[in-house]
């Protein structure tokens, strides 16, 4: 009878095991969801409040605590860390979350961000093509990826094979389209880059940083008037107050200001090209020597100095 006894204990102990344990995924995956939410919230164009990330990484905190084997909240919690240039702990994370489940994409996905963060482009792109899983859905967020760092290393035709496979899988994503654009503005395809611009426009009204880039597009084939009109869209765009804070969201604003700048002076118009100089200047744009040979800008303090004394 002893023996009995033993074997009902035992089943009773493991099936209230189990049901703990289900418990604990359960809440565990409640508090996932609330950070997958904060995140999605108000991230237009990858852009994420800082206010946001925190609240994101104590809701996967309190994932974490209630089931410490609950790998997608290593992974995100690991992603949110990343935007807070807080690698170190970035890094535990998504490898705890590979320790756990080493067949997971979305944390060989976010490794490679890291480590193209970290300018690490070798491990970056071994990740990115570790992530890579034949489904649709998800090799476009990886083929987006690798573009983008293929664009870093000047490997432009690499770079736009890797957005046309973007869009292959999803011809509706404006940022695919506008990044496209960006490279083949860089190696002097003026044209069809001006295609994916206004594309990507179409597909979004208020991508700031299409309008902006499309200006600088228009600069580099003379067409200066359209240009400006781009410039003067990008300091109309109301993107709201969440994002008034983004310096990414500022930063276009500066660029544009300089932009018209230098437009204005191509058009001849001098007295204008000297007070959007000073008005880029005054929000804060600081030249990077780079520039000149990536861009063809110029620095406007010292364009100041030579044209408008």
């Amino acid at each position: 009878m002893n023996s009995i006894y033993k074997i009902i204990f035992c089943i009773i102990y493991c099936i209230s095991f189990k049901f703990v344990f289900a418990q604990d995924t359960i809440k565990a995956k409640e508090f996932w969801k609330n950070g997958k939410e904060i995140m999605r919230s108000n991230s237009e164009y990858g852009i994420f409040h800082p206010d946001n990330i925190k609240l994101a990484i104590n809701a996967y905190t309190l994932s974490i605590e209630a089931d410490s084997n609950f790998f997608y909240a290593y992974t995100d919690r690991g992603y949110a860390y990343s935007l807070q240039n807080e690698n170190e702990k970035a890094l535990s994370d998504l490898k705890k979350s590979l320790s756990i489940n080493p067949d997971y994409f979305a944390t060989y996905n976010c490794l490679g961000m890291l480590f193209n963060n970290l300018n690490d482009y070798e491990e970056a792109k071994r990740f990115y093509y570790s992530a890579v899983t034949g489904h649709k859905e998800t090799d476009m967020i990886i083929f987006f990826n690798l573009a983008h760092l293929y664009d870093k290393l000047e490997e432009y035709e690499l770079s736009i094979g890797f957005y046309s496979k973007a869009i292959k899988i999803d011809s509706t994503d404006a940022p695919s389209y506008s990044n496209r654009a960006f490279t083949k503005m860089k190696s002097g395809q003026y044209e069809e880059a001006l295609k994916d611009f206004d594309k990507a426009i179409l597909l979004d009204s208020k991508f700031i940083g299409a309008y902006n880039n499309r200006g600088l597009n228009k600069y580099y084939m003379k067409n200066y008037t359209e240009a400006l009109t781009d410039f003067k869209k990008v300091l109309e765009i109301d993107l709201g107050k969440i994002h008034s804070t983004i310096e990414e969201i500022q930063s276009h604003q500066k660029f544009a200001l300089n932009n018209m700048a230098n437009c204005y002076y191509e058009l001849g118009d001098t007295e204008k090209a000297c007070y959007y100089w000073n008005k880029a200047i005054e929000a804060g744009y600081i030249y990077n020597p780079d520039w000149k040979r990536v861009f063809k800008v110029e620095d406007p303090n010292k364009l100041l100095e030579i044209h408008c004394n």
